[in-house]
């Protein structure tokens, strides 16, 4: 379980960073990566306790 939440972590951080060429492309991938983000955090805390 901490494996798939770091590793939800980290691909919800490459879609923030991610530099796309259209806005509403960034905007989406901000949005489903803070997403991401936010449940591989759920899932370490989780797994930890």
């Amino acid at each position: 379980m901490i494996i798939t939440g770091v590793l939800a972590i980290l691909v919800g951080w490459l879609m923030i960073q991610s530099m796309q060429s259209r806005r509403w492309v960034r905007i989406i991938l901000a949005i489903v990566g803070t997403w991401l983000l936010a449940a591989g955090m759920t899932t370490v805390v989780q797994a930890r306790f």
